[in-house]
């Protein structure tokens, strides 16, 4: 009866202990199955994961001295030349910025100074104006250069846009604005404002800068075809889709008490216009 009850006990804990065992390796099989899967686990990054500092074309030309080069930082396209950084914050006073660690940016160069231009001098070399388009596809930059043939400067206005969708040919003269220009005696031009599908550019045209004393024109641009419109004087304006605009003129009223003039009425009192370019 001993025997019996030894040999029953001995088998009792044989089958407990190989079936522990065999519990456990399935249970081994079942965990490595489980996690296998997420080897194949692909992550991505959203927009705002993507860094904004990294340039997704080569330098189209070689970076000198005279050369304009830009950047996408954080967001935002900023323009170098002359070791000065402008960005489109201000058009009427653009003045050189500093990004942390620019030197260490992929700067493409895009074009250089025209020869004869006095390097750094005031009024005859530099950077007059940059606007870039909502969604950084492209952007417009004016230069005023100034170039000297013996006695003589020649001062300039090159207006130029690039296009980032482009392959090739991203850059392109819109215009040159100087003695020449014959669509008005306005002769110095401002960037105002891009249309949402970037086609159209409005101007603001001077007769001198800085000097006051005088309403700007508005001058309309279509950047496909380079053909241009001077729709006057204005005191708003705005562009809507497909080339539409609306504005209100600027008119001139009698000055009442001391005032330097000339006076105008206010926009609010003016009848709001559409026109079609």
């Amino acid at each position: 009866m001993y025997k019996t009850l030894f040999f029953s006990l001995l088998f009792l804990i044989i089958v407990g202990v190989v079936g522990y065992f065999a519990y456990n390796l399935g249970q081994g099989k079942q965990i490595k199955n489980e996690v296998a899967p997420t080897e194949t686990v692909v992550s991505t990054i959203n927009d705002s994961q993507k860094p904004t500092n990294i340039m997704i074309n080569e330098p189209e030309i070689e970076i000198n001295e005279n050369t304009i080069s830009y950047v996408i930082y954080q967001g935002k396209i900023y323009l170098k030349y002359r070791n000065k950084i402008y960005d489109d914050s201000n058009q009427s006073a653009m003045e050189g910025k500093e990004i942390h660690d620019a030197i260490n940016y992929k700067w493409v160069g895009i074009v250089d100074s025209p020869q004869g231009v006095p390097a750094g001098e005031f009024m005859n070399d530099e950077v007059f104006g940059l606007l870039s388009s909502k969604d950084n596809n492209t952007f417009l930059f004016i230069m005023r250069w100034g170039v000297k043939t013996g006695e003589n400067t020649q001062t300039s206005y090159y207006l130029y846009q690039y296009n980032l969708t482009k392959k090739t040919n991203k850059l392109s003269l819109v215009n040159k604005f100087d003695e020449n220009y014959k669509e008005s005696g306005y002769k110095v031009p401002k960037l105002e404002s891009l249309d949402a599908s970037n086609k159209y550019l409005a101007l603001k045209m001077y007769g001198c800068w800085n000097c006051g004393g005088h309403q700007p024109e508005t001058l309309l641009i279509n950047l496909d075809s380079k053909q241009m419109k001077n729709i006057g004087k204005t005191s708003y304006f705005v562009w809507n889709a497909a080339g539409n605009y609306q504005y209100k003129e600027y008119v001139e009223i009698p000055c009442v008490g001391e005032s330097m003039g000339p006076c105008s009425e206010k926009a609010d009192n003016l009848p709001l216009k559409s026109g079609q370019f």
